[in-house]
């Protein structure tokens, strides 16, 4: 009589989801375990995707390829030089060669994230907040429109710090300032409530599938 692979996997989940949720009752070691096995799992799924990547892609194709030109064989070993140098970080006489690659890394990694927060966040909040074009005269989008614009002004304004200095020596923000912050501090504690919400909804979601699904398919 053969094991049933599907059987065993959804006891394996079921048990598996129990024990992460177990930490709602404390750090135990039951979570531990779960912890240390999704780690594990998702290091060696990890290693092996990239070293596969590395070997058929990387190595055969862009390196060992024979259409491949010398500058394309050029950049495609500067990752790898740039990778050996990040190693040299661990040493405290040669950590300053790791620089390099580093401030390489953070200048494009700043570069892209301020490209998409301009292109895919700022950008299309003000056309949304400042587009009344086909809004009518319904009085609900406009509110919408108005409390969108408010709330984005207001959280900007949040992070920003100017104030002037009292003879007593304390820094005081303007009193406009104050309040626009104030605002946007409510703005956002409002929507990291509803981030929170939406992901505890979602993990009891998960929770309800991964039991209907047990109980309907494994049990009698």
């Amino acid at each position: 009589m053969g094991v049933d692979v599907d059987f065993v996997a959804g006891v394996i989940s079921f048990v598996l989801t129990l024990m992460v949720l177990s930490y709602l009752i404390g750090d135990n070691p039951l979570y531990r375990i779960a912890v240390s096995l999704f780690v594990g799992a998702s290091a060696g799924f990890i290693a092996m995707t990239v070293t596969e990547w590395l070997w058929n892609y990387w190595v055969k194709s862009v390196i060992l390829g024979p259409e491949t030109g010398p500058a394309q064989r050029l950049l495609g070993v500067m990752p790898l030089v740039f990778g050996l140098t990040l190693l040299f970080k661990f040493s405290r006489r040669m950590a300053k060669l790791g620089n390099l690659t580093v401030a390489y890394l953070v200048g494009v990694g700043t570069a892209v994230a301020l490209v998409g927060i301009i292109t895919g966040t700022l950008l299309p909040q003000v056309r949304a907040a400042g587009d009344v074009t086909g809004v009518g005269t319904d009085a609900g989008q406009w509110v919408n429109g108005l409390i969108m614009a408010v709330g984005t002004i207001c959280t900007l304004l949040y992070f920003q710090f100017v104030a002037r200095r009292r003879p007593d020596g304390e820094m005081v923000r303007p009193l406009p300032l104050r309040i626009a912050a104030l605002v946007g501090q409510g703005f956002i504690v409002v929507a990291l409530a509803a981030l929170y919400a939406g992901a505890i909804v979602a993990g009891l979601s998960v929770f309800a599938g991964v039991t209907e699904g047990f109980v309907v398919q494994f049990l009698p």
